[in-house]
């Protein structure tokens, strides 16, 4: 065997050869908690894109269990993986031993009972404080720590890296421009050793600003999907952030223009909606710093937030793009799945900035407690719409908030108005008395769904006179009644008093969001409604005395008011399934995707309100097909009296002789 060998390692093998040694070198207990751990984070990121990809809106709580098993799994996995490192490492021979550094003109010795190496000015990189050592950086791998304890004060420590990095900086200049080998700094016998070559920058060169913004969208890349951004970065200060912001700003309104051209509009009322994340990523930031204790890191933990927002912005309209054209702002695909993706790497990064203990999971509750909101809360984000017609632009122009006393006190006055409008039918004629009742007061299209269907009911099925709207929407507060349970009891009973009972037909049409609990959202800030939900519904229509009753509510969920309804007199159409969503109702929508079909595309084309519902149903499936929702499954309930009403209602609507059911 020679005594002498000579060789090189490539950078890949030394990679390799890390990884495997890292693997090895782990306790198997600490190596066992890591893979299971890895497995819990996989498997919760796993559920929440399988049911992202389904288009399938789940419950909160369902969505919460897996972010939640995706944060458990992702800090089990780093627990273990360092806990078993500093088990190997503390058992490390190598390291126990005592070691001396002399400061020498050609660089730094090193001198430990079995070793001496000199790590020359010109082959050293650079010298850095983290936390509680001073890393001597030999490359972009290789270091040597040397705790600040060695040194009579934090100032010398501080001192010392000036020197460090002043020493290189002028042997690297001294050795010319462009990049010099370097020796290995590893630990050497005092015997002289053949040097290993590594580059190493000569001198640092002032970045540019493309560069920097390169760099920017990198740590943007890597801190969105969980990595961690290169040493320093992002860049914390308060210039990048107010940038961030009007970034974040520009993105969706970029995006309006791409949607609706030139010929839109600016949507001033969706940029407190759209601005939303700014507040509360700076107080979560503010809250994290303090939880670890550096207060000086609140920009920097504000600004990868906002690195955040923008990435899952771009991606999500850019999917939004590829899959094609829709009415609604966010894919059903990324319901759910934006708001937690965005909490869970904002909150991994920032209690990556300190050590595991009470100070990390202080820094990651408070980062989920303060942005638990941006997982839930509809955001309004079209900044650039579509132009309305001009009673749209007047309404948007003069909408006022029902907090005023101008509204308070008119209020009542406009609802009795409105319901002493409502005129008696004819005897001998089967009247249509329609109330449309337009519940969630934050977006403008239950509104344009109620004007619209009572002007449609007015042209198709002669309801002009006998009809009433009740809308919860700021541009209406001064010329129409409020969405309520006490309006709607009100309406009910004023369409009972002037109405036949045993020949006339009511048509509610009720249109909001709905809950899981099957409750009928009534929204207008900072009004708090009575819930309406099937039971009230029902005991509301049985109180009034309304015997012939058609029932349409255009809700997700809605589908749990069928069965509380269901009578012998009553046809009920929902727009979903009991455990379904529905889709379309985006604030710059005309229509919900329910009620264009229903309305717009069914009963303008035939006067049966059970043919409507069998044309409204495959345009449905169509239209949520095109954007990979899940079915909403519409229902309809008929019962066995209404059915020979509607349909002599029908014949006399179409012209027809036919003999009016006896009741």
């Amino acid at each position: 065997m020679k005594q002498s060998y000579t060789y090189s390692i490539a950078p890949k093998q030394f990679a390799t050869a890390a990884v495997i040694n890292s693997r090895t070198a782990s306790p198997r207990p600490y190596r066992i908690g890591s893979f299971l751990g890895s497995v819990l984070m996989f498997g919760g990121l796993g559920v929440l894109a399988q049911m992202g990809l389904s288009g399938r809106t789940v419950p909160s709580l369902v969505v919460l269990w897996a972010v939640a098993a995706a944060i458990a799994g992702f800090f089990a996995m780093n627990v273990s993986t360092l806990a078993g490192y500093r088990r190997a490492i503390s058992r490390s021979a190598y390291l126990a031993s005592p070691r001396t550094m002399d400061i020498e003109p050609e660089g730094l010795r090193f001198t430990s009972e079995d070793t001496q190496s000199l790590h020359r000015w010109d082959r050293i990189a650079s010298a850095r404080i983290a936390h509680d050592t001073v890393h001597l950086s030999l490359d972009s791998v290789t270091f040597v720590p040397i705790p600040i304890a060695a040194f009579e004060s934090p100032a010398e420590a501080d001192e010392f890296v000036a020197m460090v990095n002043a020493r290189v900086k002028e042997a690297a200049v001294a050795a010319g421009p462009g990049l010099v080998t370097a020796e290995s700094s590893l630990a050497v016998t005092s015997s002289d050793a053949a040097p290993v070559e590594s580059p190493v920058p000569a001198a640092d060169v002032p970045p540019t600003r493309m560069r920097q913004a390169g760099s920017m969208v990198v740590d943007a890349l890597r801190l969105t999907f969980f990595l961690r951004p290169r040493d320093g970065r992002p860049p914390g200060s308060w210039k990048a952030a107010f940038l961030l912001t009007v970034i974040g700003v520009l993105i969706p309104t970029a995006f309006g223009f791409i949607l609706a051209g030139l010929d839109g509009e600016w949507n001033g009322w969706a940029l407190a909606s759209a601005l939303m994340h700014v507040p509360l990523l700076l107080l979560a930031a503010i809250a994290a710093a303090l939880a670890i204790g550096r207060t000086s890191e609140v920009p920097r933990l504000f600004v990868a937030g906002l690195l955040i927002e923008i990435v899952l912005d771009v991606l999500q309209y850019l999917a939004f793009m590829l899959t094609g054209p829709s009415e609604s702002l966010y894919l059903p695909m990324l319901y759910g799945i934006v708001g937690p993706w965005m909490i869970l790497a904002v909150a991994v990064f920032a209690a990556r900035q300190v050590e595991p203990s009470l100070r990390r999971f202080g820094a990651l509750a408070s980062c989920f407690v303060i942005l638990m909101p941006l997982s839930s809360a509809y955001r309004d984000r079209v900044l650039w719409t579509e132009k309305h017609d001009s009673a749209d632009t007047t309404a948007a122009r003069d909408r006022v908030t029902p907090a005023t006393e101008a509204v308070f006190y008119k209020q009542p006055g406009l609802l009795t108005q409105s319901l002493e409008a409502i005129h008696p039918g004819k005897k001998g004629v089967i009247d249509v008395f329609f109330v449309a009742f337009g519940g969630y007061g934050s977006q403008d299209v239950f509104r344009r769904e109620v004007d619209a269907t009572t002007k449609l009911m007015a042209e198709r099925f002669g309801a002009e006179g006998h009809s009433i709207r009740l809308i919860n929407n700021r541009s209406t507060l001064n010329d129409l009644p409020i969405a309520s349970k006490t309006s709607l009891r009100a309406a009910l009973n004023r369409i009972a008093s002037v109405m036949d009972k045993d020949e006339d037909v009511l048509v509610l049409f009720m249109t909001s969001h709905g809950s899981e609990q099957h409750r009928f959202s009534l929204q207008l800030w900072p009004l708090n409604f009575e819930e309406v939900d099937p039971a009230a519904l029902r005991t509301l229509l049985d109180e009034s005395g309304i015997r012939n009753r058609v029932v349409i509510v255009s809700a997700c969920y809605s589908g749990g008011f069928v069965k509380p309804l269901e009578d012998p007199d009553t046809l009920v159409v929902t727009a979903a399934a009991a455990d379904k969503t529905s889709f379309g109702c985006s604030n710059e929508a005309e229509w919900t995707y329910f009620g264009k079909a229903y309305f717009d595309d069914g009963l303008r084309n035939t006067r049966s309100f059970t043919k409507a519902f069998e044309i409204a149903q495959p345009l449905i499936v169509e239209r949520e097909a095109k954007v990979r929702a899940e079915k909403s499954d519409p229902q309809m309930s008929v019962g066995a009296n209404i059915a020979p009403r509607l349909a002599a209602l029908e014949a006399q609507l179409e012209g027809k002789a036919t003999p009016a059911p006896k009741q």
